[in-house]
């Protein structure tokens, strides 16, 4: 029973629990970007001076 409604939970939207570990992953991935950005932005403005 258990198992069934993890698979169809799976193929459904996502559940939570999966929400979270993708969340996880995408906090991630947005810290690595939001760095970049901050570094070409730093380097743009300094430039600038």
């Amino acid at each position: 029973m258990e198992t069934k409604y993890l698979l169809s939970a799976r193929n459904s939207l996502p559940s939570h629990e999966q929400q979270a570990a993708f969340g996880q992953e995408q906090d991630d991935k947005n810290n690595e970007i939001q760095l970049k950005i901050a570094v070409k932005l730093s380097v743009t403005s300094s430039s600038m001076k």
